[in-house]
């Protein structure tokens, strides 16, 4: 078996992830703003990947993903059971997916995904292109169509690292994907797309259907009738006060499902900071936030929310919640520090400096947390594994 350890090498390598994410990110929002200035007179503007280093940043860590190293633990140590599957979903029918042995720990749209690409070729390396090309897909199109050159893009460092754990936890970033997704379709007020994008979340990964809370927690505080800040609060008090009462009731429940391995360990607090930092502060500049977001005010709502769900992770151990709003949440740190530096009066660039530092640091600490449990260090490209 392989041994994991730290690498200095990985370590900057992952870095260098989130750094071309960033700076592809940026180039690409920097430039939609310039064609929709542009277009103004005819009421357009223009989303996608606009930018060739989007293509070129895009292809590079599809490259890494797919071409990594794989045997337990290395390269995710839920990777080679991935693998695995594919290779045992060979000569089986459609109507004999559910009498596979796997099945029961799977989820039915991956395991259809599986089957359909089996049918085309025995490579899993195809799998994990349509797969990690989606991942990657999603992660872009939620930064460029929600960013604007006026918010602080340091905060984006952070999702080399959410894209590294998804060599791990890969039928979850699949439904994390779709989680993106549906947080657009909510901000383009297209609620029916959103659901559909929960539906298809939930049957990658059944934690996924846990959005639907957060769905309903949205609906109902931004209508007319719940919109001020002081309902938000209220929600807020209730759900921890309900998470509290009735925490054993949820933990036996929880423990009756096949995702009762996620319940039941241990969290610390101070793993916890970023996500009740960002909380607090949305509920404090709740209003500037709202404004600057403008129609992505879905995030906002979304970062309170997650930081409602730290219960979750401290009292049940269930960690994988808060992963579907790092990017909601990633979002609400950039509008704050873009609305720091407004009211501080000091550069855009010394906040993305200092912003850039702590997110550094933070990555690399989580970084040096998980890297264990995750099977994620070092890395190999299989073709140069010594």
């Amino acid at each position: 078996m392989e041994a994991v350890k730290f690498d200095l090498l990985t370590c900057f390598l992952y870095l260098m992830f989130g750094l071309l994410f960033l700076f592809s990110c940026r180039m690409a929002v920097v430039k939609q703003e310039f064609a929709g200035n542009q277009l103004k007179s005819i009421g357009q503007r223009r989303y996608g990947f606009s930018h060739m280093a989007v293509l070129f940043c895009y292809l590079l860590l599809l490259f890494f993903a797919v071409f990594r190293y794989i045997s337990y633990p290395l390269g995710g140590t839920d990777a080679t059971a991935y693998v695995s599957w594919f290779e045992q979903i060979a000569d089986v029918e459609f109507g004999e997916l559910k009498e596979l042995p796997f099945y029961k720990d799977s989820d039915f749209l991956y395991t259809v995904l599986m089957y359909v690409v089996r049918q085309i070729s025995a490579n899993y390396h195809l799998l994990f292109v349509i797969v990690y090309g989606f991942i990657l897909y999603t992660y872009y199109a939620f930064v460029i169509r929600s960013y604007t050159p006026d918010l602080c893009f340091a905060p984006l460092i952070y999702v080399g690292l959410l894209f590294v754990n998804s060599f791990n936890i890969l039928r979850a970033s699949i439904a994390i994907g779709f989680g993106y997704l549906g947080f657009l379709a909510l901000a383009q007020k297209q609620n029916f797309r959103a659901v559909l994008f929960l539906l298809f979340s939930g049957l990658f990964h059944g934690s996924a259907f846990f959005l639907a809370a957060f769905f309903i927690f949205y609906w109902i505080l931004s209508s007319k009738m719940f919109s001020k800040p002081k309902w938000v609060i209220f929600s807020c008090i209730g759900i921890y006060t309900v998470l509290f009462v009735f925490q054993d009731l949820f933990l036996a429940l929880l423990r009756k499902t096949k995702y009762a391995n996620f319940a039941g360990g241990t969290a610390s607090l101070i793993g916890q900071m970023p996500t009740i930092l960002c909380g607090i502060l949305a509920l404090v500049f709740f209003i500037p936030l709202k404004q600057r977001a403008g129609k992505f005010s879905v995030l906002v709502y979304a970062a309170i929310f997650d930081f409602c769900m730290i219960p979750l992770m401290l009292w049940y151990g269930f960690f994988r919640v808060h992963l579907f709003f790092t990017l909601p949440r990633l979002y609400v740190w950039s509008c704050l520090l873009a609305y720091g530096c407004e009211k501080l009066k000091i550069s855009r660039r010394v906040g993305e400096l200092v912003g850039s530092i702590a997110v550094i640091g933070w990555f690399l600490f989580r970084l040096s947390q998980d890297f264990v449990t995750s099977g994620i260090m070092p890395y190999y490209l299989e073709f140069l594994h010594p």
